[in-house]
């Protein structure tokens, strides 16, 4: 290859030539491009991150490795992660999106850990609002080709899909966000593996699939807004193979239940060279790579670009040299590729060999800890104007303004997408996609752990700050309803160019915010990924600080239904009214207004409180989008059930307002809810009953089943495909 095409900024090829006090080589560029680069550096977040460590009640621990471990009591763990595919799955959104699962997966089952299921949070532009028909089919195609992505690469590899968050905006016409989650379960014969070795003459391991040319440069990709869709870009993004990614699950798990392992690291971003100068430089001690030892599935790679390819399907292990043989067995019963490239040695440098040639001798802390850190001017963005609620518009229409809602691509069922997904494979499924929360049974001990998802873009959009606290409060409330204690988080912070100051604002306000909230639930966060220059050309995304929250249910109390179950129901409407906006109805409004702000001691006992009322109710769900009008129809459609709200309900059925519960219970036990309401200090109105019949009647307004189901459940054609 020639050497022009692995070139540093001026700024980073300065560093890197003081820190070696001589110019560098063409390897010692390539190496400083895979690991310098923000994507696997966190060069200008790294700085801000600080702010998530805090003192904390629950057992963590691993922090700093590929995930997190959190201790549930009772011998049983769990680990998980969050990551973004953001970049790739723009370009080749069927691979993209379906490496991003294999990657986050082999982050967890590197840990030692037995996936138990995957969690999407996935931002498209919405079709319905552009003009030109070649643009819409592009984004249609983004829409499809990312679900099959996700869908084929988990229902194969056999992990369920149980849970996901999808927006559809303009502010992603020219980037998509593709984060996927990932847990992971250990019972309590199951030690947490490391991916930092142990000793000098201990052998490195190459296992997996083969090396080719995909994925070359990716995460240096993943570090640069796109100006234009370039051919070239595409060669960068990653091939994956769920099937070989099964087998190479299964042979890991296996090698290290039978202690064979001593270190185990993906080869993800930046392929084996991030994976190896991390294992050194956690180990304090250096390894020899013989690189023509790399397994190839094309001829001709060149040392530098094996070390840059993100080939998928890939791991690189330490264990002891007596274990080699009994290691090699079991990967080649599965039909995986298995070299040791070379050996720890007691030294504190890594030496690369070509053909028994020395390259390279290198200290690894050269590229890993004296990485560059950028202290990034920035501007927090205006406040938004504060107004009364009085000041809030109704809709000219209510009756119109609802079913738009329903029909609208922000409002209509996602069914279309987890449909796709498997969600029951493994057995461990009790709630999922159609729910609002993911819910699994643990396999020791049957306790069932919950998965909520939280950033509602919409809403960071009119108010960065309480969007970024939401982005907390709103999983944890709606894991505290079905009677979860929200334990702690992993996120995927994406943004777009760090370099222009408004851009940074927004996201030192939301690390500070989502730190500010996690401190008041303790949920800490426990792993993570930033994404930043998610953007093209003048179009910035919203800012999208995903989060992953994780919660525990002790008792074998019932889970309330979140739709009207009963013929005889009686609705109470429980409330904290701290923050409120016009509902996401306002849509294409200019002017930023809004009432209030979120109190995090006000949430926190909010959250407490609703999570002892949940063993009660018949039913309950969180007001969410649209405001109280669309919660409503959606309750009702759960199981077509009628509904009658009261004639003398006091609020706005559009606005919304945080926070705002739906609780009911059976007609002959409103006495019992009543008193426990009261004696927790709720504030709540009588909200109306259900009926008999199946129509919902809002005020002046009578809906059918037929009219609310035709628009919610409308085909996506005119959207999507």
């Amino acid at each position: 290859m020639k050497q022009k095409k692995y070139q540093l900024n001026t700024k980073d090829h300065q560093k890197l030539s003081e820190l070696l006090r001589r110019e560098p080589t063409t390897l010692e560029i390539v190496l400083a491009l895979a690991l310098w680069n923000e994507h696997c550096s966190y060069r200008s977040s790294k700085t801000h991150l600080k702010k998530f460590q805090f003192p904390t009640q629950k057992k963590i621990s691993a922090l700093g490795e590929q995930a997190g471990v959190l201790d549930l009591g009772q011998g049983e763990k769990v680990c998980f992660k969050m990551e973004s595919h953001n970049h790739p799955s723009y370009l080749i959104p069927y691979h993209g999106a379906s490496t991003g699962v294999g990657g986050i997966l082999r982050d967890i089952f590197a840990m030692n850990a037995r996936p138990l299921a995957l969690a999407d949070y996935l931002c498209f532009a919405d079709r319905s609002e552009e003009t030109q028909d070649f643009v819409k089919k592009e984004h249609a195609r983004r829409v499809k080709d990312v679900v099959k992505g996700i869908s084929d690469y988990g229902n194969c590899i056999g992990i369920p899909t149980l849970t996901g968050y999808t927006e559809f905006s303009q502010k992603y016409s020219g980037n998509i966000l593709v984060n996927v989650m990932a847990l992971g379960y250990f019972d309590s014969k199951t030690k947490v593996m490391s991916s930092k070795g142990e000793g000098a003459g201990d052998y490195v391991v190459y296992v997996g699939s083969a090396t080719g040319r995909d994925g070359i440069l990716g995460a240096d990709m993943a570090s640069q807004s796109f100006e234009k869709e370039k051919a070239d870009s595409k060669l960068t993004v990653q091939i994956g193979d769920p099937f070989f990614g099964k087998q190479l699950m299964e042979a890991c798990l296996l090698s290290m239940k039978k202690n064979l392992v001593v270190a185990c690291q993906d080869m993800g971003a930046a392929g084996l060279t991030c994976s190896s100068f991390e294992m050194s430089d956690k180990t304090g001690l250096g390894l020899s790579l013989h690189l023509d030892r790399v397994p190839l599935r094309v001829k001709n790679l060149q040392p530098e670009e094996i070390l840059l390819s993100e080939s998928q399907e890939r791991m690189l292990l330490i264990c002891k040299a007596s274990n080699y043989k009994k290691l090699e067995k079991i990967f080649q019963s599965y039909q995986l590729e298995i070299h040791c490239l070379g050996e720890v040695l007691p030294t504190k440098e890594i030496e690369l060999y070509w053909k028994d040639k020395l390259l390279l001798k290198i200290d690894p802390q050269l590229f890993t800890t004296h990485s560059p850190i950028e202290k990034r001017p920035y501007v927090f963005p205006e406040p938004v104007k504060r107004v009364s609620v009085r000041n809030f518009k109704e809709p000219q229409s209510e009756r119109d303004s609802l079913l738009k809602s329903l029909s609208s691509s922000q409002g209509r069922s996602r069914k279309f997408i987890y449909r796709q997904y498997d969600q029951r494979v493994g057995t461990n499924t009790v709630k999922d996609s159609s729910f609002p929360i993911a819910v699994l049974r643990l396999p020791e001990t049957k306790r069932e752990l919950g998965i909520s998802l939280g950033c509602r873009p919409y809403l960071m959009d009119i108010d960065v700050e309480q969007g970024a606290k939401d982005a907390v409060f709103y999983p944890a409330l709606q894991l505290a309803l079905r009677g979860f204690e929200p334990l702690a988080v992993t996120d995927c912070l994406n943004f777009g160019n760090p370099e222009k100051k408004e851009i940074m604002g927004e996201f030192v306000l939301c690390v500070e915010n989502i730190a500010k909230a996690c401190r008041y639930l303790d949920t800490p966060i426990i792993s993570g990924n930033v994404s930043f220059y998610n953007e093209s050309g003048t179009k910035n995304i919203s800012p999208t600080p995903s989060i992953a929250m994780v919660g525990l249910k002790e008792n074998s109390h019932k889970i309330p239904s979140d739709g009207f179950t009963q013929k005889t129901e009686t609705a109470y409407l429980i409330y904290s009214h701290q923050f409120s906006f016009p509902g996401a109805y306002f849509k294409g409004k200019k002017e930023k207004i809004a009432y209030g702000g979120l109190q995090e001691s006000l949430v926190k006992i909010f959250i407490e409180q609703v999570k002892k009322l949940s063993s009660l109710l018949s039913s309950a769900q969180v007001v969410g989008k649209f405001g109280l009008a669309y919660t409503l129809a959606r309750m009702s459609l759960k199981k077509e059930r009628g509904f009658y709200l009261s004639e003398s309900f006091p609020f706005s059925l559009f606005h919304e307002r945080l926070y705002e519960i739906i609780v009911c219970i059976e007609k002959d036990k409103e006495k019992a809810l009543k008193q426990e309401l009261d004696k927790l200090g709720f504030n709540y109105v009588f909200l109306g009953e259900t009926h008999s019949g199946n129509s919902l009647k809002l005020k002046n307004n009578i809906f059918c089943q037929k009219e609310l189901k035709e628009n919610y459940f409308k085909s996506w054609s005119d959207i999507s495909f």
